[in-house]
């Protein structure tokens, strides 16, 4: 069976975060109207530039945060000056 899909908007190109009005009209081979259940994906242009820069773009933008904390000390320092102290030695 042959399906003739019409998609029709109501503007020729959007802003980001407005609204998409989509109009879907699916016939048989003779013009008249068939029920079906269709997927419709609307993806940003800028998006499809990405993947020629960046191969991977959704990894790139969601990618892991390391982070760590680290502790420095003078403590060891700090000991053998007072074990130099209390034993009466001089350096």
């Amino acid at each position: 069976m042959k399906l003739n899909i019409a998609i029709k908007t109501d503007k020729e190109t959007y802003q980001p975060g407005e609204m998409a009005k989509v109009t879907i009209t699916t016939t048989d081979r003779e013009g008249k109207p068939i029920d079906t259940r269709l997927s419709v994906a609307i993806v940003d242009e800028a998006l499809t530039y990405l993947y020629d820069i960046i191969k991977e773009p959704i990894p790139y933008y969601y990618n892991k945060v390391l982070s760590s904390v680290n502790n420095y000390t003078n403590m060891k320092l700090l000991y053998q000056t007072l074990r130099v102290f209390v034993a009466g030695g001089e350096k």
